[in-house]
């Protein structure tokens, strides 16, 4: 099943959006995390800046923007449903993975970020 060709047109902003944000996260855990978002060479450095100042993830939420956009793009129904299933797995990794390692790493900082700043949707002020 094809999708309506609007959705190509939505989703190639989505997907320079998504990229921008990835690349940018991950020059942010780079540079000031002094490590990479790769497991085997993790930030050493707790990174709070630009998009981690509203979300916890938004490395995450530009990489699975992106994977949508070409899904939007290609017009696959397929792709979408595939990337849907990739959050909800994305998603248990994150609660079940990732974040305890990180309040093991940066202990009662990573605590207290993680009271103030949402996992997935910023708050609107």
């Amino acid at each position: 099943m094809e999708l309506p060709r609007v959705f190509k047109f939505v989703g190639i902003p989505i997907l320079i959006g998504g990229a921008i944000v990835f690349f940018y996260c991950a020059i942010l855990l780079i540079n000031r995390g002094r490590g990479t978002p790769a497991p085997f060479d993790p930030p050493s450095e707790f990174v709070v800046l630009g998009p981690y100042r509203y979300v916890r993830n938004p490395m995450m939420i530009g990489g699975l923007g992106a994977d949508l956009a070409v899904s939007l793009i290609l017009s696959s129904l397929s792709g979408i449903l595939f990337t849907l299933l990739l959050s909800l797995l994305v998603h248990l990794f994150i609660i079940r993975v990732e974040e305890p390692g990180l309040q093991q790493r940066f202990g009662q900082p990573y605590f207290e970020y993680k009271k103030k700043v949402p996992r997935w949707i910023p708050k609107i002020k």
